[in-house]
C-alpha cells in the first residue's frame, strides 16, 4: 500500500509513466530515484529545452534568502522542472501534498472551495505547508497559462530543512507571518 501511494505521488509530482527505485529501511519507505520510463525501440521523445536559471528563480523565494550563492545552487540542483498546460490542475484541494513548487514562468490560479482566491506569477511558490505536516492540500492550483515550475518532493525537502538552519528559520518566519495574517483576517 505504501509503495502504491509513493508511485501515485511520483506521478503527481513528476508526471505519468515513472520508473521508481525504492527501499525500506527500519520499516520506513524511501524513494531512491524517479525518472521517466524509457523503452528500447520506441519513438524518440521530442526534447523540450530545459531552462537554465533554476538557481536564479529559487534564490528569490523567501525560504532560500540570506543564503550564499553556492548553497542556493546546491538546493536548486535538487529541483526538477515541471511543465503544465493551460487549464491543467497542478494540485487539488484535499489531495495529499507531495511537492513544493516555485513558478518560473506563466500564471496559476489558486482556488479554495471552488472560489478563486489568488493568481500566482513567476517567483511565487506553493505547497510548503502540505509537505511540512503531511496533510492534504489546502487549495487547488490550476495553470491559467502554460506554466513552468520547479518542484521539490517531500523526500527531498525534509532533509534540506533538517540540515539547514537558515531554511528552517526562514520557513518558521514565513509560516508565522501567514498565521498572523490569517488571524488578522478572522472576524472577531
Amino acid at each position: 500500500m505504501q509503495l502504491n501511494e509513493l508511485a501515485a505521488q511520483c506521478e503527481q509530482v513528476y508526471g505519468p509513466a515513472r520508473d521508481i527505485e525504492w527501499a525500506f529501511a527500519d520499516g520506513e519507505l524511501y524513494l531512491l530515484q524517479c525518472r521517466a520510463v524509457t523503452r528500447a525501440g520506441g519513438p524518440p521523445k521530442s526534447a523540450v529545452p530545459a531552462t537554465s536559471r533554476p538557481a536564479e528563480v529559487i534564490g528569490c523565494v523567501p525560504l532560500f534568502q540570506n543564503m550564499n550563492p553556492r548553497d542556493v545552487e546546491a538546493i536548486a540542483s535538487l529541483f526538477k522542472e515541471r511543465r503544465f498546460a493551460a487549464g491543467e490542475t497542478v494540485c487539488k484541494e484535499g489531495a495529499g501534498g507531495a511537492a513544493f513548487f516555485v513558478i518560473e514562468s506563466g500564471e496559476a490560479s489558486i482556488s479554495i472551495g471552488g472560489r478563486q482566491r489568488a493568481t500566482l506569477t513567476p517567483g511565487d511558490y506553493f505547497g510548503e505547508t502540505a509537505i511540512i505536516d503531511g496533510g492534504a492540500r489546502s487549495a487547488t492550483v490550476t495553470a491559467k497559462t502554460d506554466l513552468v515550475c520547479y518542484g521539490l518532493t517531500y523526500w527531498e525537502f525534509r532533509p534540506l530543512v533538517q540540515h539547514n538552519a537558515t531554511i528552517a528559520w526562514n520557513l518558521l518566519q514565513t509560516l508565522a507571518k501567514r498565521l498572523r495574517e490569517a488571524q488578522r483576517d478572522q472576524p472577531t
